[in-house]
């Protein structure tokens, strides 16, 4: 199990990340996620997080889904994902942190966004600004590289 950040308001992304743009209809991308995860890192699991309106503030949300649920879940307004390894990340609840999506995206884990800008991204390292200390998520950028092969039928053109 690779190190988890709890700390999340101490550290930053150092460089600039990877994104990969892409079209394609939610059977494709269920399809290239299930060709792309690779087997040592399973089990996986979709790390859903929407901000819901409470009174004055929006409020984050989290909701976990297997890979084949996201057509069903995935909507203009529910579109942000993160594919989370329970073998890299362990069996984390993300929902007990008070920034989930910068937890998540700090921690390594894949973001995906469908069918809302449909792409997929990854802070692959960070810095601890009180120490310099950096972190690399070379297990999660593996499993980020082994994806974009598998979308890459459905990469846009730019």
């Amino acid at each position: 199990m690779a190190r988890v950040i709890w700390d999340i308001e101490n550290w930053y992304r150092l460089g600039r990340g990877r994104v990969f743009d892409f079209r394609a209809t939610g059977e494709q991308v269920v399809q290239a996620l299930q060709a792309g995860l690779p087997e040592q890192w399973a089990p996986y699991v979709l790390v859903n997080v929407i901000r819901v309106k409470r009174d004055k503030t929006y409020e984050p949300q989290v909701s976990y889904y297997a890979i084949e649920e996201l057509p069903a879940v995935a909507t203009e307004e529910n579109w942000q994902f993160f594919v989370m390894s329970k073998v890299i990340s362990g069996n984390i609840d993300v929902s007990a942190v008070g920034n989930p999506d910068s937890f998540c995206s700090l921690n390594g884990m894949i973001i995906l966004f469908y069918p809302k800008y449909p792409s997929l991204g990854i802070v692959n390292k960070v810095e601890c600004c009180n120490t310099g200390e950096i972190i690399e998520h070379t297990e999660y950028f593996q499993i980020y590289r082994k994806l974009a092969r598998a979308f890459n039928p459905y990469k846009t053109k730019k």
